[in-house]
């Protein structure tokens, strides 16, 4: 997993930030956003599972094994609570990406990480710094954010009822090539078919030998 620090940063280099909770537009906290330049509204490539503290955190999921062991679950629930993570990105300078390690209270409650995103607009960003939640431990006490109905997670739509993107980029974001999640469900199911293959090969071999 891919994370670094402030100190790697050079002072005067800008910053690319995705964020997704109080810190998107109308949201608590998007004043510390204020004058920032705004790249685009997309989702996350990779995805994560989404827990309600009040406020939003989330952890990356690599397979359904990933996602069962961190939140002590079942398989089923993968289709419901894991997803892409709608987000808005901002480039920032050093005192404002400063101040938001602050305001997440990094590393302790967060930590930073690196994120392709794929934008609205089809395009994509790649090294692209997020915050995840750095409370694994705790990830069972809290509230699983469920995927809406293109199985993304969106924090806003999950508090106030209306969605971040249009139906236009929708289309764009939902398309073959952004859906993460499904290549990774369908290369699991394979494997998991190839296993069962392999097993009942096995299984029946052993029955021919006892037979013998």
């Amino acid at each position: 997993m891919l994370e670094f620090s402030i100190e790697k940063f050079s002072k005067k280099e800008k910053k690319i930030v995705a964020v997704y909770g109080t810190l998107k537009k109308g949201q608590g906290a998007f004043e510390m956003l204020k004058g920032q330049r705004f790249k685009g509204k997309g989702i996350t490539k990779s995805i994560y599972i989404s827990v309600d503290c009040n406020f939003p955190g989330i952890v990356k999921v690599k397979n359904i094994e990933d996602f069962v062991s961190l939140y002590n679950t079942y398989e089923d629930f993968w289709d419901s609570y894991v997803g892409q993570i709608a987000v808005e990105v901002y480039e920032i300078n050093d005192f404002v990406f400063e101040t938001l390690c602050e305001y997440e209270n990094c590393p302790h409650l967060y930590k930073v990480r690196e994120e392709d995103i794929f934008l609205v607009d089809g395009t994509s960003l790649s090294n692209v710094t997020i915050f995840e939640f750095n409370q694994q431990e705790k990830l069972h006490e809290e509230i699983l954010i469920p995927v809406n109905e293109y199985g993304i997670i969106d924090w806003v739509e999950y508090k106030t009822g209306k969605p971040s993107f249009s139906t236009g980029e929708l289309k764009v974001i939902t398309s073959g090539k952004f859906k993460e999640k499904n290549k990774i469900k369908v290369i699991e199911k394979k494997s998991k078919q190839k296993k069962e293959e392999v097993l009942f090969t096995v299984f029946n071999w052993g029955l021919k030998n006892e037979a013998k």
